[in-house]
């Protein structure tokens, strides 16, 4: 017996199989560390934005290619990215190296020089997604204790994605909804979106010099709202790639 899709005829015996590809509308910022040059600044792959290194971070080939950030030597990375729209979705591969330490370390947030902030915070190695408006509008995942879900042995990775539509946002983890509140509600809003004057930090807080004890293998910014499909889509993608 033999199957044919348009002029494509396969046979008894062959089999096909599609590979995951990683969804690239509308995506903004890509910082693949596989792609790293081995010496200065970490550049994204589709618009040519620079992260600029602090201190030194350590690029490893282990897993196609990661940073290793150390908190007790304030690695991290700074993206003079201008402009963000108050839609969006971060995507990031990470694996805690050990304990957290400071007041908040974070994988990733904004310079909050005006009415809107992202983050997801790294405290007491569990995470936090949200931002500020007027007030912080962050809520924890609930699997995200760390007595139950997050290791800090410098092997286990996970991906975490933060998808932020114009009235609702949910929190994913390998691929999975892990917190969907649905809308905003009562005195909740979207962020604004973001100036001339921002930037973002890579591992390290917006106001505080506490970074993260973490590898960092991939940082991906949309300007909307991941579907669910996307999401999952995005985590097949790169999971053989960290043994998942």
């Amino acid at each position: 017996m033999s199957l044919s899709i348009n002029n494509l005829t396969i046979g008894p015996g062959i089999s096909i199989s599609f590979s995951p590809v990683l969804v690239t509308q509308d995506l903004l910022l890509n910082f693949d560390a596989a792609t790293y040059s081995g010496t200065g600044n970490w550049i994204d792959e589709v618009s040519g934005v620079q992260a600029v290194p602090s201190n030194s971070p350590t690029w490893s080939a282990s897993n196609g290619g990661t940073f290793v950030l150390s908190a007790p030597s304030t690695q991290y990375f700074t993206v003079p990215w201008p402009t963000f729209e108050p839609t969006y979705t971060i995507d990031i591969w990470f694996n805690f190296t050990t304990n957290q330490v400071g007041e908040a370390p974070c994988l990733i947030s904004d310079d909050f020089s005006g009415p809107f902030n992202f983050t997801i915070n790294a405290n007491s190695d569990r995470l936090q997604t949200g931002w500020y408006t007027t007030n912080w509008q962050g809520q924890y995942a609930n699997n995200n204790d760390p007595g139950v879900f997050l290791t800090h042995d410098g092997t286990t990775w996970y991906n975490i994605t933060m998808a932020v539509g114009a009235s609702e946002y949910k929190d994913y983890i390998n691929g999975a909804v892990t917190y969907a509140p649905g809308d905003f509600g009562p005195g909740g809003s979207a962020p604004n979106g973001s100036g001339s004057l921002h930037q973002f930090y890579i591992g390290k807080r917006w106001d505080l010099s506490d970074t993260v004890n973490a590898k960092i293998a991939v940082v991906n910014i949309y300007t909307r709202a991941l579907t669910d499909a996307e999401v999952t889509q995005n985590f097949n993608f790169y999971r053989s790639r960290f043994g998942l």
